[in-house]
């Protein structure tokens, strides 16, 4: 459910933005079709078995529209939760790399462009969409403030926040990174214990 943007979002969260939002409803109108067809069959079958074959089939429809709408929706939801997991465990590292360059003296735009050229992962394809909106006129404050609102693991909006703020008034952000990278560090250390 939802207009255009929402599904797409929610697609780009999942990972999965080579899918449009149309192929995504077709391919959720298809598994209601599948469900449908399934369900007359197994309702027929039952019918058959138990008696009432119409009342079954009808019973059938029902479950197999259902399973066929939420499937979908599951299977894009547990793909936002894995990368949201993926992203957790980068994070860290890719906040502690950040800071280290801009201690380097490089600014926050040049720093991420280093961490994209070099890193992989759920963080660094964020970062890479966000340079490729800053390539397309947002400047950075603007494309971070996007994806931060954007992205499904609030940390990381913390992270694009700081050197969204950070770009657009030239403050130290070594510092700010470094403490968001130690709190995840604690965060996990804390999650793997009680794990």
């Amino acid at each position: 459910s939802g207009d255009e943007e929402a599904i797409e979002r929610r697609l780009r969260q999942a990972g999965m933005d080579n899918i449009s939002a149309a192929e995504y409803r077709m391919s959720q109108a298809g598994r209601a079709l599948l469900g449908v067809i399934a369900g007359i069959l197994a309702g027929l079958w039952l019918g058959a078995l138990w008696g009432s074959p119409s009342l079954w089939a009808v019973v059938g429809i029902g479950l197999g529209v259902g399973w066929g709408l939420t499937s979908a929706r599951g299977k894009v939801s547990t793909a936002i939760e894995k990368r949201r997991q993926g992203m957790r465990l980068e994070l860290y590292t890719v906040a502690h790399l950040l800071a280290m360059l801009v201690r380097a003296n490089h600014t926050p735009a040049m720093a991420i462009r280093k961490v994209i050229e070099r890193g992989r992962g759920p963080v660094v394809d964020e970062l890479r969409e966000a340079q490729s909106w800053v390539s397309g006129g947002l400047t950075v404050a603007q494309a971070m403030e996007r994806l931060s609102a954007e992205t499904v693991e609030p940390a990381a909006g913390r992270v694009y926040r700081i050197l969204g703020e950070a770009s657009q008034q030239g403050s130290d952000v070594a510092d700010s990174l470094l403490t968001v990278a130690n709190s995840l560090r604690t965060e996990r250390r804390e999650e793997v214990e009680r794990l």
